[in-house]
């Protein structure tokens, strides 16, 4: 559900590349949320002033929303697919930290998966029909860095906080910051622009409850990369609608990222299934023990 949420606000943020800046965007997908969410989770708010754990809300929602105007911006100044791609190898990144930050376990296999995405991002830039500009590079790197940051937070986050309140704060710290940024002069939408604004709220809402929903209960590489079929939804759309000739080499570049993430995906998840069948099998073992048996 996020996965296909996120590669449609994707294509519709692309397509307001001419009519209304990035960070507008962002602060008006950002103001809508809080007026959705906000009323069924305002008094969630106070939990954030006693829980040891409200850093990890805070952290995940100032890293989020340098992910998300870093993201915004790329898809304004490249197409779709080069954009989506910086935000989509942060599970293969994560994979390979997560053993020393997060504590997660993660099978030698899956490392390789994950250097496999990455292989298939870096050869995005391997030929001048696919290089994307050099300052969506830069921008795409920094995002990534901060997707990063915030998915590792989330993990923390999402075991004590609910969904609602997770995004609700991402969206005060996307109002707070978007107006300061750098960049085109704001504009006043058209009636025309209205419905795409409407489009991008709603799936953006969608996507962030879901993604945010599925850290609580998986592994935040695993996590992380079920939302990687954003990708191929983006890049699909936007072939079909703005008919985007789509170079063979992005075709094989794209299909390293998601292969190699659905190997990150699979693996952790068998790994996961074998250590809850040996977490029960013990617990079944220690229940059957009769009680003056020796230790």
């Amino acid at each position: 559900m996020a996965a296909a949420a996120f590669g449609v606000m994707a294509f519709l943020v692309h397509h307001q590349a001419s009519r209304v800046p990035s960070s507008e965007l962002a602060v008006v997908r950002a103001v809508a949320t809080l007026a959705v969410l906000l009323p069924f989770c305002w008094r969630e708010l106070a939990k954030l002033r006693r829980g040891r754990d409200a850093a990890f809300v805070w952290l995940r929602a100032v890293a989020g929303a340098v992910s998300i105007f870093c993201y915004f911006w790329n898809l304004q100044h490249a197409d779709v697919g080069t954009a989506s791609v910086f935000v989509d190898i942060s599970p293969a990144v994560l994979a390979l930290l997560s053993v020393r930050i997060t504590g997660d376990f993660v099978p030698r296999r899956a490392r390789v998966g994950a250097i496999v995405a990455v292989a298939g991002a870096s050869l995005v830039h391997t030929s001048e029909s696919t290089r994307p500009p050099t300052a969506a590079t830069i921008v795409g790197v920094f995002g990534l860095a901060a997707a990063v940051i915030a998915q590792l937070s989330l993990r923390r986050a999402a075991q004590k906080y609910s969904p609602l309140l997770l995004v609700s704060c991402l969206s005060i710290v996307l109002v707070v910051i978007g107006p300061w940024l750098p960049g085109e002069r704001w504009v006043h939408p058209s009636d025309a622009d209205l419905a795409i604004l409407v489009g991008i709220i709603a799936t953006s809402i969608v996507g962030q409850l879901c993604f945010s929903a599925s850290f609580r209960d998986l592994p935040a590489t695993t996590a992380s990369a079920l939302s990687l079929l954003a990708l191929v939804c983006a890049v699909g759309i936007e072939e079909v609608l703005d008919h985007h000739d789509v170079e063979p080499l992005e075709y094989l570049a794209y299909g390293l990222v998601v292969g190699g993430i659905i190997v990150v995906h699979v693996i952790n998840g068998r790994a996961a299934s074998a250590r809850d069948v040996l977490a029960r099998a013990t617990l079944d073992g220690v229940a059957a023990r009769p009680p003056d048996a020796p230790g």
